[in-house]
């Protein structure tokens, strides 16, 4: 096919997705291993709060403690988790 063909451009189209798929799925793995080297309870409140998209005051409730001791604690996890997963993104660690 050329470039402006219909079937070319689908092609290319189909090529272009399967290879963010491809990328996506080994960024997912490595967020994978990334949180497996979290403890049980770090693991339950990042999962809450990145993988489910809970506030840190309904985490708060849920846990009974205190919203900035939530706070803080997510951001040391993230820490953790962006060392990990940091170069992913271009990110220095």
């Amino acid at each position: 096919g050329k470039i402006g063909d219909p079937t070319y451009e689908a092609v290319r189209r189909i090529q272009q997705l399967e290879e963010r798929h491809i990328q996506s799925i080994s960024d997912l793995r490595e967020l994978g291993r990334a949180r497996e080297l979290l403890t049980p309870e770090e693991r339950r409140l990042f999962n809450a709060y990145i993988m489910e998209a809970r506030s840190i005051a309904e985490i708060s409730r849920r846990t009974g403690k205190s919203w900035d001791t939530v706070r803080n604690r997510l951001i040391k996890i993230c820490e953790k988790v962006i060392c990990r997963i940091g170069p992913l993104f271009g990110e220095e660690v």
